[in-house]
């Protein structure tokens, strides 16, 4: 088989190679970038096929990149196998309300969880992700401190 000059990722994606395609090539705004990224999924292990330009389609001649996901998250006190006198020993209600800041491939955002303890963040791009709850880590910091003195 000769070398194929247009490229094209079979569906269903291979997230794993999606994942790893992103981290090297995070924007897919040209045509150099589009082959480093479909490079990149395929060295991941991503499946592809080669399409016949003749049979592409006008309206939609170049598919972007995949890369937006949706975190969702969840803050409970969850009962501990162990007994320590700062830890519940039953489960506990989620923290409502609880501020957070989180820091993401592309931006940094804070807003405090739900009355179910919970927030959703979505359309955010595939990479990496840090959530902090920073009221939270303080309370526990301060009841260590007291405890320690």
């Amino acid at each position: 088989m000769g070398k194929c000059e247009n490229r094209k990722a079979k569906k269903p994606l291979y997230k794993k190679a999606v994942v790893e395609a992103n981290k090297i090539q995070p924007s897919c705004s040209n045509s150099a970038e589009q082959e480093s990224w479909m490079n990149a999924y395929i060295a991941a292990g991503g499946k592809w096929e080669c399409v016949d330009p003749k049979k592409k389609k006008v309206d939609n001649p170049v598919e972007s990149c995949p890369n937006n996901e949706s975190i969702e998250v969840l803050l409970k006190r969850l009962k501990r196998n162990e007994a320590y006198e700062w830890w519940p020993q039953e489960e506990q209600l989620p923290y409502c309300a609880e501020q957070y800041d989180m820091k993401h491939t592309e931006a940094e955002e804070n807003g405090k969880l739900s009355q179910q303890g919970t927030t959703l963040v979505s359309n955010i791009p595939t990479g990496s992700c840090s959530i902090k709850y920073s009221k939270f880590y303080s309370e526990i910091e301060n009841w260590m401190k007291e405890k320690l003195q």
